[in-house]
């Protein structure tokens, strides 16, 4: 199977009527002034969508496989990781999307969103890497 794209915005948005898909605020980077830094281990208060677009490798041959998502710290930490079942036996596109109720906070840096898919004989393929630069400043 193909991985199509991987975004990471505030909001996505599939039209019933169309079945287009629309993002919104893109984030590409957190950033604030802020009266006191947060503590490592906090989690900010952003609500936002990981999605992801997958295919067939071959038109009219159905598939059946599993993709992983997962946040990375700038340590290189996994923060968060979601597995999923990607089903392309009935339909060529397979869309993934996953609800951030809040963004894990482990100092400042860059921050990664990974897609990957199970390869066939075990273990994980990294198809996409996602950065998310995260920094705050004191107010002065």
């Amino acid at each position: 199977m193909r991985h199509i794209w991987t975004i990471f915005a505030r909001r996505i948005v599939i039209d019933q009527g169309s079945n287009s898909v629309s993002a919104f605020d893109l984030i590409e980077e957190i950033s604030a002034s802020v009266p006191a830094i947060p503590p490592d281990g906090s989690v900010l208060g952003i609500e936002a969508t990981i999605g992801s677009l997958w295919a067939r490798e071959e038109h009219g041959t159905p598939e059946k496989g599993r993709g992983r998502t997962r946040l990375l710290s700038p340590t290189g930490a996994q923060l968060v990781v979601v597995e999923y079942e990607i089903d392309l036996t009935k339909h060529q596109r397979r869309r993934n999307l996953g609800h951030i109720a809040g963004f894990p906070y482990k100092g400042d840096g860059r921050y990664e969103w990974t897609a990957e898919v199970e390869a066939p004989g075990g273990g994980w393929q990294e198809v996409a890497r996602i950065p998310v630069d995260v920094g705050f400043r004191l107010l002065s």
